[in-house]
């Protein structure tokens, strides 16, 4: 399904890429946040604790003020201590954060606001008046409980020249301002680590009870503040702590932040992310489907428009003029002009292919009776090549009669010779040999006349032969251009076929087979030619041998005509033998000439018999394998005439 589906896979890789990229993004981003988040959490923890640290120090300075008001009064009254009690009761009265004004002096007299001390009360025995002489600025004291009114307090005490002048200041008043948090809470301590406030109410001062900043849970909250890491709080929750001093008095004021509280903002922040990548994940699928589906909708079309070409195709029903209609200038929209292009470049060209295979079909039938033609040709030169043979072989025979009776010859005219002496005596003898002799004359000069005729024969034959090679080789010629056209079209097929692409393929290999065939037709024509050209070569060689052979016959013939006039007038002048030995004699020697220029004759005619067999036989054997190609050619062009007719067939299916 996902191979097949280009819908699917576009959506899938899509999808993925744009899963990947928002997934990346979104760490990116949140990790650019978190860390923005952070940045930011850590400097809106550290303004709250500035802005506390500031109030308290406002609220130290602002007492602190009072006290060096209180200082003066006290300065300025030193001899009025009815007075001075006034004005500290009344300063004391308006000042919620002052629960008692008091002045104790080095005679251990001492002026309070409200308070009235005990007889055995000796000022200058207190701590707070110990410590203040010997601090040269304001000395605060560690917090405690005011055992009258029950508040948390602290003293600011200051030496001046008779005493130190001090006020106890309700550490509630400080505290009230500083709000209650499930999300943290403000922790407060004194220079020395004594907790001031605390949300642990075991933690809180109690009594005489005093809990240092710096011992409790182990030490986790200084050792939090020294390296900033997280510590696990006195309610097991893991936590941040940011903390600052009050410049005017070194005490510390810390803020406590659970780290749930701490991270919320960037939790809160990553499910955004994470919600908005899922949504932009859906709008990409969405949109990727409804884009991939209008990418793919026309190639279905497309696809399916060449299905249903193909199975016309296979059912011998191409129709070629079918068009792609899709209305779109995109890329799909080129692919389906390109194939409305294809469709009717093949409209126009099947019909050409067509008449190509026409062509084709019809050179191969003229092919194929050329050759059954040239077949019969070869057949008839071969039947007369062997007529020819035949009449050598009679010829040989002939010469070699010929040649016998030569030498009967000189055994007569030896004969002649030996007994001319006796030629008286045996003149009959002579004359019934003389009329042997004629005989056999006659007998040869007709075996010469044969001959003659038959060379003549012969040479008529191989001028027909020659005729006929020069048929054959227009033939060839012939078979040759047919073949290099059969070629020429094939390479157009091939060119037609590789422009139709994936349906001109088999075309294509029926278009290279039949370029095979031409090609081989075209070579199989030039060795039949080459065999008719050497045939011709031979066939004139052999004319030139049998006009030289009739012209010894026609010598040889002459001669034998004389040769008969001798021995018509030997046998007229037989009677006369007697008295003329003397012409006898010379008769004889001429008959001994003319008998060693016939015995030369002969033995050329016999040569030239021996050579036109040979001939012959050369000859015949070059038929046989002019036959032998002629057939091949054959069976090469009924091949061609079958493939042109099956690439009419094939063809035959496109409308």
């Amino acid at each position: 399904m996902f191979k097949k589906s280009l819908r699917l896979r576009l959506t899938v890789v899509v999808t993925l890429m744009t899963l990947i990229l928002l997934v990346i993004n979104a760490a990116v981003s949140s990790k650019n946040a978190k860390d923005k988040f952070i940045s930011l959490s850590d400097e809106k923890y550290v303004m709250t604790v500035k802005y506390y640290t500031e109030q308290m120090e406002n609220w130290f300075l602002t007492n602190e003020d009072a006290l060096d008001s209180i200082v003066t009064y006290a300065k300025n009254f030193e001899g009025k201590p009815a007075s001075m009690k006034e004005f500290f009761k009344e300063y004391a009265d308006s000042h919620p954060s002052i629960n008692e004004i008091y002045y104790g002096k080095d005679d251990n007299s001492a002026i309070f606001s409200s308070f009235k001390a005990p007889d055995d009360y000796v000022v200058t025995e207190r701590d707070w008046y110990q410590e203040a002489k010997k601090t040269s600025g304001i000395y605060y004291t560690e917090p405690y409980i005011d055992m009258i009114t029950g508040d948390l307090c602290i003293s600011a005490c200051i030496a001046t020249d008779k005493g130190v002048v001090g006020i106890d200041l309700n550490l509630n008043e400080l505290t009230k301002n500083i709000p209650e948090s499930s999300d943290g809470y403000i922790m407060i301590a004194t220079a020395k680590g004594s907790i001031v406030s605390h949300p642990n109410s075991e933690f809180a001062l109690q009594g005489e009870t005093v809990y240092n900043v710096f011992d409790v849970i182990d030490g986790q909250y200084k050792n939090a503040m020294e390296t900033d890491d997280e510590f696990k709080d006195y309610d097991g929750t893991v936590s941040y702590i940011t903390a600052e001093e009050v410049p005017c008095n070194g005490w510390l004021v810390a803020l406590v932040t659970p780290k749930s509280t701490y991270y919320a903002p960037i939790n809160s922040m990553i499910n955004i992310f994470v919600l908005l990548t899922i949504i932009f994940c859906i709008v990409a699928v969405v949109v990727v489907s409804i884009l991939s589906m209008r990418i793919t909708q026309p190639i279905m079309k497309i696809t399916g428009m060449l299905s249903q070409i193909v199975r016309d195709i296979q059912n011998s029903e191409g129709d070629l003029s079918a068009r792609i209609d899709i209305d779109s200038e995109d890329e799909v929209g080129q692919i389906a002009d390109g194939v409305n292009g294809l469709m009717e470049e093949l409209d126009n060209l099947i019909p050409k292919f067509k008449d190509a295979a026409s062509t084709v079909t019809g050179h191969s039938e003229g092919l194929v009776g050329v050759t059954d033609e040239l077949s019969e040709a070869m057949n008839g030169i071969s039947s007369t090549m062997e007529d020819i043979a035949n009449g050598v072989t009679l010829q040989a025979q002939d010469v070699v009669s010929a040649t016998e009776n030569v030498d009967n010859i000189g055994r007569v005219i030896d004969t002649v010779v030996e007994t001319t002496k006796q030629l008286n005596v045996i003149a009959k003898d002579m004359q019934t040999s003389s009329i042997e002799s004629e005989d056999q004359i006659k007998n040869l000069q007709a075996s010469t006349e044969t001959m003659v005729n038959g060379i003549n024969r012969i040479s008529d034959q191989i001028k027909e032969t020659s005729n006929a090679v020069d048929v054959i080789n227009a033939k060839v010629a012939a078979i040759t251009e047919i073949a290099s056209q059969t070629n020429l079209l094939s390479l157009n097929a091939s060119i037609e076929a590789a422009r139709a692409g994936e349906m001109g393929r088999g075309f294509a290999v029926v278009a290279e087979e039949i370029g095979k065939l031409a090609v081989n037709s075209a070579e199989t024509a030039a060795g039949i030619k080459d065999e008719m050209n050497n045939l011709l070569a031979t066939s004139q060689s052999t004319v030139a041998e049998s006009e030289q052979v009739k012209e010894l016959t026609i010598k040889q013939q002459e001669v034998l005509e004389e040769t008969t006039n001798t021995l018509e007038a030997l046998l007229k002048r037989i009677n006369e033998t007697i008295g003329h030995v003397a012409v006898i004699e010379d008769d004889v020697k001429q008959c001994v000439e003319a008998q060693t220029v016939i015995g030369c004759a002969m033995e050329s005619l016999s040569a030239i018999s021996e050579e036109n067999a040979a001939a012959s036989e050369e000859t015949s054997a070059t038929t046989i394998r002019i036959t032998s190609s002629i057939d091949e050619l054959t069976s090469s062009a009924k091949e061609l005439n079958d493939v042109a007719t099956e690439l009419t067939d094939r063809l035959s299916i496109f409308k």
